[in-house]
């Protein structure tokens, strides 16, 4: 064998060798996330014509033990002011995917100011749509 491929073939080994021990993604060190289910679940009618409703089912996604057990307590003033604030949607604010995820935002910020008005944790990272109907 020429020298040339031995270096070659030494390179390659040697690049392998470090790859297969490099240590995993960032993403694979963070911890499984928390989900609180947002029981009962949402029932409004829409602002614009009251025989139209929406019924929503949702988890929000919350950062530590201690969030999920504050939510879980305060959830009544959670669901106080999300109902007021979903019952001022109309049919065009649920008719696309972006007004949708506008929505959804906006949902998540109110259980962030709820929580931090009575609360002592409240680090609320997401809310997510489990199941939306708008009739």
């Amino acid at each position: 064998m020429s020298p040339t491929r031995l270096i070659l073939i030494s390179l390659l080994t040697s690049l392998m060798s470090t790859t297969s021990n490099a240590e995993p993604p960032a993403a694979e060190n963070r911890p499984d996330p928390i989900y609180v289910s947002m029981h009962p679940h949402f029932i409004v009618n829409l602002a614009d014509d009251p025989r139209h409703f929406m019924q929503m089912k949702a988890k929000a996604q919350v950062q530590d033990k201690a969030t999920r057990e504050d939510l879980r307590l305060h959830m009544p003033a959670v669901h106080h002011n999300l109902i007021l604030l979903l019952s001022q949607l109309t049919q065009a604010d649920l008719a696309s995917v972006k007004k949708k995820e506008l929505m959804r935002k906006n949902v998540t910020d109110s259980i962030r100011k709820t929580l931090e008005q009575y609360a002592e944790h409240h680090a609320v990272e997401n809310f997510f749509i489990t199941s939306l109907i708008v009739q």
